[in-house]
């Protein structure tokens, strides 16, 4: 559903800012489906580390499950103001350049504040 939904806002006419967030977060959704994926074939396999054997691609999931989990949140509220904006003032044009600039300094600044380092937090006992 998320390739759906992806696709559908990518190649609608309609080019606008929400229309543009409502892609960006079926891909964000994408990304964090595809995260899952790993976490239960482990689970199915009684807790066995398959993925996470090394270090490396814990601290890879960690970081890409922090980022997108946060960016996705951020999306949604982005969202809301956007729409609130519509509402209360619905013959204004939104401006796309502010609002671009905003989701790529907050992605910016999720980048440089989240930590690599999680192969200490997911240990997986014989």
């Amino acid at each position: 559903a998320n390739i759906l939904t992806f696709l559908h806002f990518k190649k609608s006419s309609r080019s606008n800012i929400i229309y543009e967030t409502y892609s960006i977060m079926g891909l964000i959704d994408m990304v964090i489906s595809i995260q899952v994926i790993p976490v239960a074939i482990s689970f199915l396999l009684h807790r066995d580390a398959g993925f996470f054997v090394h270090r490396w691609t814990r601290d890879m999931w960690g970081t890409i499950w922090n980022l997108t989990t946060r960016y996705s949140s951020f999306l949604v509220m982005v969202l809301f103001i956007l729409r609130m904006y519509r509402v209360m003032c619905p013959f204004r044009r939104m401006r796309m350049r502010v609002i671009r600039m905003v989701n790529t300094i907050y992605f910016l600044i999720l980048l440089c504040l989240t930590p690599v380092v999680y192969g200490y937090h997911y240990v997986y006992l014989p």
